[in-house]
């Protein structure tokens, strides 16, 4: 029988301790890096993104009319239409802003009944042609007017007039009757021609929701009876005599129509 030293009998049981403690430990994972997919389509076009195109793609010819005046008509190249056009499902509503400016003057009778339509046919829009040739049909949603006195502070010699501002739903292009006329509708407002704001500004802001109304063709886009489609005006009056073809304002429109094609 072997003998085991005090050294040797130390080592033996240092081995079976650190066997005793000895736990299975299972190996991590591999963690691997994670790509994302890139997405391969294009976003959706927008209304905007086309009225672009077709309008660099578009031809203005002017033509002479009756009585030595022009005319200008713009065409617009027939294959970028037909894509555009294939942008934009049927029966979807699509808005979009448009806007235009005018200066209003008093009469050479010193008189100021004046009127902004709404309607395309009427109001001139840069981009309604393009708009007009993607869709079938359009309405007015909502019009807001800038009124911007050109006087103020009596810095030009001007009649100070008492005006009469508001919309009307149901008028196509004309001009109103009288101050009591336009102060009678329903969302008018008064004011001094020369400094329109109680404060002392010079500019008026006014929004107009319009009621709910049907379609009509972007070729004709206003009927009056029933009101429809984009039938409509802002109109002023004055209550007393300004100074003979003065601007009194400058005015500035942003309406917002909603579009649609048949399908």
């Amino acid at each position: 029988m072997q003998h085991l030293t005090h050294s040797e009998k130390y080592q033996i049981v240092k081995a079976k301790r650190a066997d005793g403690n000895r736990r299975d430990v299972k190996p991590r994972p591999e963690i691997k890096s994670l790509t994302l997919p890139v997405p391969t389509s294009s976003p959706s076009f927008t209304v905007e993104g086309a009225v672009n195109a077709l309008m660099n793609s578009s031809t203005k010819t002017t033509v002479e009319v009756k009585g030595g005046l022009f005319e200008s008509k713009i065409s617009f190249n027939a294959e970028v239409l037909a894509a555009m056009k294939g942008m934009f499902g049927s029966g979807k509503v699509y808005t979009f802003q448009l806007h235009a400016s005018t200066p209003q003057a008093a009469s050479v009778a010193g008189a100021f009944l004046v009127n902004f339509p709404w309607s395309p046919a009427v109001t001139s829009y840069s981009e309604y042609a393009a708009l007009a040739a993607l869709f079938d049909e359009v309405k007015i949603r909502s019009s807001r007017l800038y009124w911007s006195a050109s006087v103020g502070w009596g810095l030009v010699a001007a009649t100070p007039m008492q005006l009469a501002l508001a919309p009307d739903n149901v008028t196509i292009n004309t001009a109103p009757s009288s101050f009591t006329a336009v102060q009678r509708l329903a969302e008018s407002v008064v004011f001094n021609s020369n400094i329109p704001q109680l404060n002392g500004g010079l500019t008026i802001r006014k929004t107009h929701k319009i009621p709910s109304r049907e379609y009509c063709s972007t070729a004709t886009p206003a009927v009056a009876s029933p009101p429809a489609g984009c039938v409509g005006q802002w109109s002023c009056a004055s209550g007393n005599t300004g100074t003979n073809s003065f601007i009194y304002a400058y005015l500035a429109m942003t309406n917002t129509f909603a579009f649609r094609s048949r399908a």
